[in-house]
């Protein structure tokens, strides 16, 4: 990676140490086989030392297990296979590149970015700004946005003359910071307001909850993330990444021609048809894609929820088949079985590394080490008698090295719920506060956490450009986003406290 000839300042400096270092170590296949056997020679220590912990809601007493022993060898030899398979990761990634891989092979990405960034007028910030913005809005499709904005980042810095690893990056930080402001409200709104209320009933105070109790400051942090993610990768991503000669640009979109304009107008009117259904099936009250029992829209039981990851795939397929074979990218189903086939070789190395992965994230389960760490730490929090401002700045930073041993945002906030929620209420602060400053942890550490798995799929997506593209370079240059994030989310939560503004509709920060 070229770097800047200007003299470095300090932070800098300490970006390139973070690269080097990381660059040092092995294959991050090795790295996750290494950790695995450092938890299993963890686990013999402290089973030795009896640790355990009560989980704060069930009472129960969980304690470390012991897994250089019979149960824990003959429960990796058992359930390694089961444990990859039903990796949820997996699944998720390799389905979408279906469609994303398949409208990527017929042309339609590119063309389609070239087109649309053809009509914005104005300098490439807009256009960076318009990223960052459509970035946080596929946080409403879930996880699924960390695996389809990435490429398209990638794509629309290519077709700008800038480097697309830049793209790529700034994409995918777009997303984790959606885990703590967006336009609209999404899944993880509904999977956090249940924990959140549970917490509540464990208080025994009143407090009236909802799913949009955070909504006013996620739209002021939108703000927040657009600012932080234009001003980081101008001043330190793209200088640390270099120009654009220094990396492979195969695949640079040329002019739009008249057959891949009508491709492109059929393309669309196969998406809409596909939208059209998705509304006639949600839009009735009784529509087969709501929940059966309760016919809500946003329920994890409403089949628009189950199946959103093959709805997002068919918006990708569906429109680059129409394309394909309108513009003869695609001639016939002998074409599309090969870009489908090039789609998945690409996602090889990925599905590799997903074995070990999942291997390492069973051992940390089936050890108990995770939660039982969890559930000492917040203990050690709540027990400080820190001022409110200091308790709720430890708790960020408490929260981010916790993505190493638990990286389910819903996961950690089960834990951590029944502990913070009743400790703000009985401080008289309201359930959404506690809710927005776990969430504000939870995406600060999503940017840059290598044991998040789309975030190794970044990595093998990145090599497509530059081959020479290490972990160590990826996590150093994309630290910026997470310490800025930081900052700023903490500077605007402070401004909330102090200034007691609602959080949301519904969400006051203190009790009545």
């Amino acid at each position: 990676m070229a770097q800047a000839k200007l003299k470095k300042s300090k932070f800098d400096k300490f970006l390139d140490k973070i690269e080097e270092i990381g660059n040092k170590l092995p294959e991050a296949f090795m790295i996750f086989l290494y950790l695995g056997v450092f938890i299993m020679v963890l686990s013999l220590v402290a089973s030795l030392f009896k640790m355990s912990a009560v989980h704060p809601v069930t009472g129960e007493t969980l304690v470390v297990q012991n897994l250089i022993s019979v149960f824990g060898l003959t429960k990796i030899l058992t359930s390694a296979v089961s444990g990859f398979t039903g990796f949820a990761p997996l699944g998720v990634v390799l389905v979408c590149m279906l469609g994303v891989g398949l409208c990527e092979k017929s042309g339609l990405l590119q063309i389609a970015i070239k087109h649309g960034l053809g009509n914005v007028k104005g300098s490439p910030i807009k256009i960076i700004v318009i990223l960052i913005m459509l970035s946080i809005l596929s946080m409403a499709a879930g996880d699924s946005g960390f695996i389809v904005m990435p490429p398209l980042g990638a794509l629309i810095f290519l077709s700008i003359g800038r480097n697309p690893l830049a793209g790529m990056m700034l994409a995918y930080a777009s997303v984790a910071g959606a885990f703590g402001g967006n336009f609209i409200p999404t899944s993880l709104d509904m999977l956090l307001i249940g924990f959140t209320e549970n917490a509540v009933q464990i208080s025994g105070l009143p407090a009236e909850t909802n799913p949009m109790m955070n909504y006013y400051f996620q739209l002021a942090s939108t703000v927040l993330v657009t600012g932080v993610g234009v001003w980081v990768t101008l001043k330190f991503v793209e200088p640390r990444l270099g120009k654009l000669e220094n990396v492979q640009v195969e695949g640079r979109i040329e002019e739009v021609t008249d057959i891949q304009r009508k491709g492109m107008k059929a393309a669309g009117i196969s998406l809409l048809v596909l939208l059209a259904l998705v509304v006639a099936g949600t839009a009735p009250s009784h529509g087969i894609l709501r929940d059966p029992e309760t016919f809500k829209i946003i329920s994890s039981k409403a089949p628009l929820m189950q199946g959103l990851v093959v709805l997002i795939t068919l918006a990708f397929f569906i429109p680059g088949m129409v394309f394909g074979r309108i513009t003869g990218t695609i001639k016939d189903s002998r074409a599309m079985v090969k870009a489908l086939n090039q789609s998945m070789s690409e996602m090889g190395g990925y599905i590799a590394l997903t074995f070990m992965m999942a291997l390492f994230s069973n051992i940390f389960a089936w050890s108990n080490m995770g939660i039982v760490l969890a559930i000492k730490g917040a203990n050690a929090l709540q027990a400080s008698g820190f001022p409110i401002p200091v308790v709720m700045i430890l708790l960020i930073l408490f929260i981010i090295p916790l993505d190493v041993f638990l990286a389910s945002s819903s996961g950690k906030w089960a834990i951590f719920a029944p502990i913070f929620v009743p400790m703000f209420m009985f401080l008289g602060f309201h359930p959404a506060f506690t809710q927005m400053v776990y969430r504000i942890g939870d995406a600060v550490i999503n940017v840059c956490t290598p044991l998040l798995a789309y975030y190794i799929m970044m990595l093998e997506l990145g090599r497509k450009y530059d081959k020479n593209l290490g972990l160590g370079t990826m996590v150093a240059t994309m630290l910026p986003y997470s310490i800025f994030y930081m900052i700023g989310w903490i500077a605007l939560l402070l401004i909330w406290y102090f200034t007691k503004l609602p959080l949301g509709p519904g969400g006051p920060l203190l009790l009545p």
